[in-house]
């Protein structure tokens, strides 16, 4: 019976290993990268509709109106909004690894479930905080700098 436990544990433990760096470090790494990146993109779009409400306030020029029109940034997506929902999206996918990772090493022991998920959120969390922080920090002076 031990032989078959372990054939199985060493069938599995490619597959709980790479659960477990999905859940702790890929998701995480790049959803942030995503609220980062769409934190720049957002910051810029108001610079560019600041600036097309300049222009059209110093004269009119031709055609101008209707870009001012074209980009309404007023409706676009606030990044806080966007960070809450991929927030949301990483805690649960984290959650629901953490609890496949648990159920598939100790056999749906809650005890050790809730041990897994905590560890994956907890990780997965941090992981995703840095790598946002990282992509604004790094790419936001250079979007800065552009415009």
């Amino acid at each position: 019976m031990q032989d078959v436990k372990d054939k199985i544990n060493d069938m599995l433990a490619d597959s709980i290993s790479s659960i477990r760096f999905q859940g702790a470090f890929l998701i995480p790494i790049i959803t942030g990268t995503v609220v980062g990146l769409g934190e720049i993109t957002s910051n810029l779009l108001v610079r560019i509709g600041e600036q097309v409400a300049s222009i059209m306030q110093m004269g009119s020029v031709g055609g101008v109106g209707y870009v001012g029109e074209f980009l309404n940034i007023q409706g676009a997506l606030q990044p806080s909004f966007l960070q809450l929902v991929v927030g949301i999206y990483v805690l649960l996918s984290c959650l629901t690894l953490g609890m496949f990772v648990g159920g598939l090493q100790d056999g749906w022991d809650r005890m050790a479930m809730y041990e897994n998920m905590g560890s994956t959120i907890l990780f997965g969390t941090l992981t995703y905080v840095i790598s946002a922080a990282l992509v604004a920090v790094m790419f936001g002076g250079l979007a800065q700098s552009v415009i």
